[in-house]
């Protein structure tokens, strides 16, 4: 914020700018947004689609009203923060679900791949699973693996807020080794790399 003001300083900006800037991008995010789920609640010809799409579009007025509050008030950032995990959580299940529609659902999905070879690469972290065939057990495994992030961001979203109540999760240098915020950026990177694999499985088959 600091730097921010000494920018608009210098570039003779009238006082407050930068909130300014991050509201009417946030309110223009929004409008846009809201006119893109509209378009499809008035031609809503594919209501198990569709209502899929709208609650991932949705995400995004969510993620553009609580980050120009939190940039306007810092010390709400954490439940702001918290409440675009839990969207963020309801996007991946809803994505999830869109993906296994378009793909014909999960009988479809076993029937076309059942007993091919998946090609794991150690880029995609999947290595340990190259040559072993696809089955209704790899693709139920995948898909706790998705499910199980989306129950473990907002747990441990509300479980931040707590601490900060508590005084045991400070704000400034997070990451020191006796500090909770280290544990919980583990927590929640472990999550996204179990989510990202099942996701890669099913792309890399496709």
């Amino acid at each position: 914020m600091t730097n921010l003001t000494q920018i608009g300083s210098d570039l003779h900006l009238p006082s407050g700018w930068e909130h300014l800037t991050v509201w009417i991008s946030a309110c223009l995010t929004m409008l846009i947004s809201l006119f893109h789920i509209l378009s499809h609640l008035r031609q809503y010809n594919k209501p198990s689609e569709q209502r899929l799409i709208v609650r991932i579009a949705a995400v995004i007025p969510i993620y553009a009203l609580t980050s120009a509050i939190a940039f306007s008030a810092p010390s709400y950032s954490l439940i702001q923060a918290a409440i675009r995990d839990m969207a963020e959580a309801m996007v991946i299940y809803s994505f999830l679900t869109l993906l296994y529609s378009y793909l014909g659902g999960e009988g479809q999905i076993c029937n076309a791949l059942n007993g091919t070879p998946i090609s794991g690469t150690w880029m995609t972290w999947t290595c340990c699973l190259n040559g072993l065939p696809f089955s209704n057990q790899i693709l139920r495994f995948s898909k706790q693996c998705a499910l199980q992030f989306c129950i473990i961001r907002p747990f441990v979203s509300t479980l931040e807020v707590l601490m900060y109540k508590f005084g045991v999760y400070p704000l400034e240098a997070p990451y020191q080794l006796h500090a909770a915020p280290l544990f919980v950026t583990l927590v929640y990177n472990y999550g996204h790399k179990s989510h990202i694999i099942k996701k890669l499985l099913l792309v890399r088959r496709f």
